[in-house]
């Protein structure tokens, strides 16, 4: 078994996702955080040391996806640059590393993708209501008055693939204006009242989780 010391601090940019194992040095793959990059600096706000801060994206313990509890929680980790790494002759892992999300790893996952990213949106639907209500304790119908809908975009995804007839499932459809080589989902908050305001809040939740796993996807809006 041999001691040393990696640093990976140029193994990822602001924007990038990353991987970090929690024992790599023991091989073990079952224990890992992934984020989207959000900051890398050599002194993170945690203490005098190099880090990433990432947004979580993926949690797993014990092969256990523990992504929405932990988002309960915290939804932000420190990735430090530098490890101090045991390397055994078989079993040893780089404890970083740069993830890219193909588009099989997207078809496998993809109902587990959709449940986050609508319980971001719902929540994100929620927070602005109460907060709304709370300032304008008077308001009519408790939301903002401008009507209108809300929907979330994406592009470079087709209906006719794997992973746009598995898209379809969760109701995607093919973006309504000629050929626009998109797809789109309504309201993805599933928010039932008449308020622009609140269903751009939900739309918008639902593509940054989809931004995270590489999907070029925008929140679209129309007033009534």
């Amino acid at each position: 078994m041999t001691n040393i010391t990696k640093n990976y601090k140029d193994i990822a940019n602001i924007g990038d996702v990353i991987k970090s194992y929690d024992f790599a040095f023991a091989g073990k793959d079952d224990c890992y955080v992934i984020g989207k990059v959000l900051e890398k600096s050599d002194t993170c706000d945690l203490g005098n040391f190099g880090a990433f801060k990432i947004e979580l994206i993926k949690r797993v313990i014990d092969n256990q996806d523990v992504t929405l509890k932990q988002k309960q929680i915290d939804n932000i980790f420190y990735v430090p640059f530098q490890h101090d790494e045991y390397i055994t002759r078989e079993n040893s892992l780089d404890r970083v590393v740069k993830v890219t999300f193909d588009k099989e790893y997207l078809l496998r996952n993809f109902d587990k993708i959709h449940l986050e990213a609508t319980k971001a949106s719902e929540d994100a639907v929620e927070k602005y209501l109460k907060n709304f209500r709370e300032k304008n304790p008077n308001a009519e119908c408790g939301e903002p008055l401008y009507c209108g809908f809300a929907w979330v975009r994406v592009w470079g995804v087709k209906l006719n693939t794997k992973l746009g007839k598995e898209m379809s499932k969760y109701k995607f459809e093919k973006f309504w204006t000629g050929n626009s080589g998109s797809i789109f989902l309504w309201n993805p908050s599933n928010y039932h009242g008449q308020s622009m305001d609140v269903k751009e809040e939900g739309a918008l939740a639902y593509a940054k989780i989809f931004r995270n796993y590489g999907f070029n996807a925008q929140m679209g809006s129309k007033a009534d």
